[in-house]
């Protein structure tokens, strides 16, 4: 018994070796399994990650395509928008000025009325004022002709009363043979007495430069005493003149002889 128990162990051995060699051999698939299930996932893993990255930029173009569409459609939906603001602003304006024009329009028929209205008015009234006035002058004219024909005759009687006063007056002073010469000489006695006016001016300057020659020479200048000499008988003459002695139309100098030719002649 005790040789069975030395013996027994080698078969038990004999028969785990090859069992551990199976399990090993089972791991070994096992491992050679997983690795190649992980290669496979790392392939399916990168062939996913090839397809999932052209599917994601296949999507990111034709996302951006759609983006950009929709930017356009976008834009062309505002524009379309502002045309249709725009239009819809000028059918405003269109409206509002058809109706200002018809607002125009009715005001403007209104005002023609009032103005056609107060144009008749003023017209009867002008008309009424033109018939008044009318009355009025004639009646003005019919006052002033009553009243300017009695002044009318008053005047004329007047006039013939101062017509025979003035011809009686006329013949009471002798007529023309004494009115004439009165006449002569009044027109004589304002010409005359503005040179001897003239003349005695003249004669006191020259006295005055006698005096003052006396006073340097000592004796007076014999050319400005005959000048003085010739002024006073010229006054003297004047004054004759004046006293209406003589013949009216006998002027005095210068219409008539000097002072000297009258000498001469006396």
């Amino acid at each position: 018994m005790a040789e069975q128990d030395d013996t027994t162990p080698a078969p038990e051995e004999n028969t785990t070796a090859p069992a551990e060699t199976k399990t090993a051999a089972a791991e070994t698939k096992t491992a050679a399994g997983g690795t190649r299930r992980r290669t496979a996932t790392r392939k399916s893993a990168a062939a996913g990650t090839r397809t999932g990255a052209k599917t994601g930029a296949k999507a990111g173009a034709k996302t951006t395509r759609k983006a950009a569409t929709a930017r356009r459609r976008s834009a062309a939906g505002a524009k379309a928008k502002a045309e249709a603001a725009k239009a819809a602003s000028d059918m405003k304006g269109a409206v509002a000025g058809r109706k200002l024009a018809e607002t125009a329009k009715e005001l403007a028929e209104e005002v023609g009325e009032e103005v056609r209205e107060a144009a008749e008015e003023v017209r009867e009234k002008v008309e009424e004022l033109s018939e008044e006035a009318k009355e009025k002058l004639e009646k003005l004219r019919h006052g002033t002709r009553e009243k300017t024909h009695r002044p009318k005759e008053e005047t004329e009687d007047v006039v013939a009363r101062v017509k025979r006063s003035g011809r009686a007056l006329y013949e009471r002073m002798g007529g023309s043979e004494r009115i004439v010469p009165v006449l002569w000489r009044l027109g004589a006695w304002f010409v005359f007495g503005a040179l001897a006016g003239l003349v005695l001016g003249l004669a006191f300057t020259i006295g005055l430069l006698q005096i003052l020659v006396l006073l340097v020479n000592g004796r007076p200048n014999a050319r400005l005493g005959q000048w003085l000499d010739w002024m006073a008988r010229y006054l003297a003459q004047i004054l004759g003149y004046l006293k209406a002695e003589g013949e009216a139309r006998s002027l005095p100098f210068p219409f008539g002889p000097g002072p000297e030719e009258e000498d001469r002649a006396g």
